[in-house]
Order: structure tokens, then sequence, then C-alpha cells
């Protein structure tokens, strides 16, 4: 991997990206259904009911279907908050971090 990184802004994520954290956090193969909003980002709505947001800066919440915090199996909404992402090699890839310690990487595939 390049040292060559590319800063999140307040500009809004690609879905190819968006889809390759939903991947880093193990979470892809329960998304019932996508929804992307201009004001808040990609929404996934999980199998459960719950509801993944990978909004603009790269930062990802889970709440439920109300937008309340939520506890679930594999997370809770203070767990995913702990998570933080970079892209590198000019937005061909995803960094996972939690708590500042780097986790995994996910190639961006369009």
């Amino acid at each position: 991997m390049s040292a060559d990184t590319t800063t999140a802004t307040a500009q809004q994520v690609a879905e190819p990206v968006a889809d390759a954290i939903l991947r880093l956090i193990g979470l892809d193969s329960i998304v019932d259904d996508h929804e992307f909003d201009a004001e808040i980002g990609h929404k996934y709505f999980l199998l459960d009911g719950n509801v993944i947001t990978v909004a603009p800066g790269l930062v990802v919440t889970l709440t439920d279907s109300t937008g309340d915090w939520t506890v679930a199996h594999y997370g809770s909404t203070t767990e995913i908050a702990d998570y933080g992402f970079k892209l590198i090699n000019d937005g061909q890839v995803v960094e996972l971090y939690q708590m500042g310690q780097f986790i995994a990487a996910e190639d961006v595939t369009a």
C-alpha cells in the first residue's frame, strides 16, 4: 500500500467506498436495502431493522429504525462509533481502524 493518503472531507462518500466499509465491518451479508440521501449519505437497512449510515467524512453510525442508539449481536452504536476509516492509494483502498489501531483494509470496487 502506498503512503499516499486522501483525507476525508465533507464531500459525499462514493457508493463503492461505502460498500467497502460495510464489507470491512462484516455487515454486507445482512443488508436488506440501500438508499442514498444527499443530506445524510448512504443508508443501509439491515435484515434486523437496524440501519448503518455512511456519511460524509467516512463517519459510520449504527441506529435502530427510528434513529436511536441500539445494541445488536454484531455490535452497538458505541462500538461502531469507535471505528475509523481512511482512504489510501488515491481512494482505491479503505482502511479500518478501531480505537486508533489498524484492523484491516479492503479494496474499493466499482
